[in-house]
């Protein structure tokens, strides 16, 4: 069984370097946000900053269809895969933000919401997402100090709050797999020591048996350093998928 593990937060909460860690660590295919290779992608971002209503749906779509892309040509590999950001957090967080600030109206958003249900049923569901929790205020720091790239001068004032937002209202509700969730203000996932004891954890969390168990994933906390569990709203107990 292929394992599908994800890990999502908002920019700059330290996600593409845990990702990319765990990726190296583990063995796992890393899937990044946006396919390297695909220019399209890039530019779509870059337009739909700057003329918003124009690309906003269409760039989603274009997402969407990309990201789905790659994951089943990795699923297809038949090897275990670490995904930087999950399609969930597109469809839930980002297209939630862009219908909100009224750049994606009722109709737009209405369509887009039955495409992404039926790209998704074609995807298995994450098997574990591990969610960086940062504060808006350092992910805006941080994202700053490294040097802005092109769309990201073009963020809207407040967009890490309102995104903070939206994730915790997510994670009230999201119930595909089981969530663990980092203080990756506390912990700095740059540094080696902290990735080893987050390999371990994951390790910890991995170990358990995928495929008939219900598990109670807050029995196992107390074996974990850095990783806590999250339980939704919906459910306290998941099952791995």
């Amino acid at each position: 069984m292929v394992i599908q593990l994800s890990v999502g937060g908002n920019h700059g909460s330290g996600k593409t370097t845990l990702a990319r860690a765990l990726s190296s660590r583990l063995g796992f295919v890393y899937t990044s946000q946006q396919d390297p290779n695909d220019e399209n992608i890039n530019r779509y971002i870059e337009d739909r900053y700057r003329e918003p209503a124009r690309w906003a749906f269409e760039s989603q779509i274009a997402i969407l269809v990309s990201k789905t892309t790659r994951l089943l040509s990795a699923f297809r590999t038949g090897l275990d895969v670490i995904v930087d950001r999950s399609m969930e957090e597109n469809i839930a967080v980002y297209s939630r933000f862009l219908h909100e600030n009224q750049i994606m109206d009722d109709r737009a958003f209405s369509t887009y919401l039955r495409a992404a249900e039926l790209i998704t049923h074609s995807v298995p569901a994450p098997s574990v997402l591990i969610f960086c929790k940062c504060p808006a205020r350092v992910c805006k720091m941080r994202v700053n100090s490294r040097g802005l790239r092109n769309f990201e001068t073009l963020y809207p004032t407040e967009y890490f709050q309102h995104l903070e937002r939206l994730y915790a209202e997510w994670l009230k509700t999201f119930d595909r797999c089981p969530v663990f969730e980092l203080d990756s203000q506390h912990f700095d996932v740059r540094d080696l020591e902290v990735q080893e004891i987050l390999c371990n954890d994951v390790q910890v969390i991995l170990a358990t048996d995928f495929k008939n168990d219900v598990i109670s994933f807050s029995s196992i906390s107390p074996s974990l350093n850095m990783l806590k569990f999250l339980p939704s709203s919906k459910n306290s107990t998941e099952t791995i998928q």
